[in-house]
């Protein structure tokens, strides 16, 4: 959605195989300090590190990835983002992906392109 644009309006506009999801739209990780404050948004939060792990944008060690577990079933949602705040993907948003030739210019390699504290990855 733009800025102008109306969540509610949208989703009648579409049919029921749509729907909208809400992001961050900063790549900043000092403002979830501003954000963790609020229950709303500490759920946002949550919910977002959560869907990126499941969509590997985060790819936590097995020992930090037992440690979010453990944080997630204890409900513990401000300290889990604590911990996958130190993930170095944490932020990142998928670009794209596509083939490189790079660098070998005789073979081609897949690559996924991250986006976020500004930089790509």
């Amino acid at each position: 959605l733009q800025d102008m644009e109306c969540p509610y309006l949208t989703l009648k506009a579409l049919d029921e195989f749509h729907s909208i999801e809400i992001r961050r739209s900063y790549w900043d990780k000092k403002h979830d300090d501003l954000l963790m404050q609020h229950n709303v948004s500490l759920h946002m939060l949550y919910i977002e590190s959560i869907r990126n792990m499941e969509d590997r944008w985060i790819k936590p060690s097995s020992e930090t990835l037992k440690t979010l577990k453990q944080l997630k079933t204890a409900g513990l949602k401000e300290q889990f983002i604590k911990v996958v705040r130190s993930e170095s993907m944490y932020g990142y948003m998928m670009l794209g992906t596509g083939t490189v030739d790079y660098p070998d210019q005789n073979g081609q390699e897949d690559v996924v392109v991250f986006g976020g504290a500004e930089k790509l990855k």
